[in-house]
């Protein structure tokens, strides 16, 4: 893969962590796509509630070389902490703190506060796609399939929009 199609670095949430453990029960294909991804301390302190048994924690442990997890907490501007949770917000401040030009968030308000940030956002449709359109993964379609299984929340609109995008829409 050239490194052109493999981003430098971006920072995730939890919600995009979650729902691609449910996709595809690993994060095998974020260090396809990113060298380097930054999970701040509030992030973690999230997936951690649910104990080091969980899922999402077992998979980063697969990624050490790729996941970065500050030792201490970032200082988020006061706007941002009082308009979203603290994963989100800890992103958002993360990747304008450290110049880092590209967010993984799913929720609808993170995604806007990031996009205003002048921030390249994208969710875990958004990898899935990508993966797909790279050939790392045959379709998006199975995954869509298990999100959906494990209660995490498509919509009607973005799954079309995804399926289309990945080229899955018949």
């Amino acid at each position: 893969m050239s490194s052109s199609t493999l981003d430098r670095s971006a920072v995730i949430n939890t919600g995009p962590i979650i729902a691609l453990v449910a996709a595809r029960q690993s994060l095998e294909i974020l260090p396809q796509l990113y060298s380097k991804l930054i999970l701040p301390r509030a992030v973690w302190n999230e997936l951690m509630a649910g104990g080091p048994g969980y899922p999402e924690i077992k998979a980063l442990e697969g990624l050490a070389n790729t996941v970065e997890i500050p030792p201490e907490e970032i200082h988020v501007a006061d706007t941002r902490a009082m308009t979203l949770d603290a994963g989100e917000a800890a992103v958002i401040q993360t990747a304008l703190d450290t110049g880092i030009s590209r967010v993984i968030i799913d929720e609808k308000l993170g995604r806007k506060v990031a996009a205003h940030c002048g921030l390249k956002v994208t969710g875990s449709l958004g990898v899935l796609v990508r993966a797909k359109n790279l050939g790392l993964i045959a379709n998006i379609t199975p995954s869509l399939q298990s999100m959906t299984r494990a209660g995490v929340r498509i919509s009607p609109l973005l799954r079309r929009l995804a399926l289309e995008q990945a080229g899955e829409l018949s």
